[in-house]
């Protein structure tokens, strides 16, 4: 094998960057300086040409996954610990919906008053593949759709109201179908971390 630095990469040129900047953290030899970040030597400098000895070679694979834990914890960094800091964070910020549901939209709650968003929120990360521009635009299609069934009640449109409300259900349902087989999962989603 050539001397070329071998990244593990599957995320799209953000999570690339990323990753070098994490390998490069850890005192890995991935071609770039540890004094400034990656994504700014690629603005100023440009990445090196791909036959270059200092060009990263991306890998990736459905195994990659399970290997960047022991990676990481040989290098000192507790994985479980920052698993468990992502399950808080997202906890903190389911919560954080709940109480603009009941303070700033409703300004008091309601039994059902999220009528089924929390499996919104699910298909829409499923059909945004779990990358964060494309759920984005997913959550503006399901937002419009929810604004739109609600302006259409208000002018009067002679369509029965049920089948307005449930409108952003149907594309949900339509949604899953088309992205079941490309939903683009984590491999590590779900799976704790045990050091062997």
């Amino acid at each position: 094998m050539s001397d070329a630095k071998v990244v593990i990469a599957g995320a799209g040129r953000a999570g690339t960057t990323l990753l070098l900047q994490v390998l490069t953290e850890l005192g890995l030899d991935t071609g770039f300086a540890r004094d400034r970040p990656v994504a700014d030597q690629l603005a100023s400098d440009g990445a090196p040409p791909p036959e270059s000895p200092k060009a990263p070679r991306v890998v990736s694979g459905a195994g990659l996954a399970h290997r960047l834990g022991p990676m990481l914890d040989i290098k000192g960094i507790d994985v479980s610990a920052r698993q468990y800091a992502a399950v808080v964070f997202g906890g903190m910020m389911a919560g954080l919906g709940g109480a603009f549901l009941t303070v700033g939209s409703a300004a008091r709650f309601v039994p059902e008053m999220t009528n089924g968003r929390g499996w919104l929120a699910i298909v829409i990360v499923i059909a945004g593949m779990w990358r964060p521009v494309p759920v984005l635009l997913a959550t503006l299609a399901f937002s419009f759709l929810d604004a739109l069934q609600l302006q259409i009640q208000g002018i009067g449109v002679a369509v029965p109201y049920q089948l307005l409300l449930a409108m952003p259900y149907i594309f949900a349902i339509l949604a899953l179908a088309i992205r079941r087989s490309h939903s683009g999962a984590p491999a590590m989603l779900g799976v704790a971390y045990w050091r062997r």
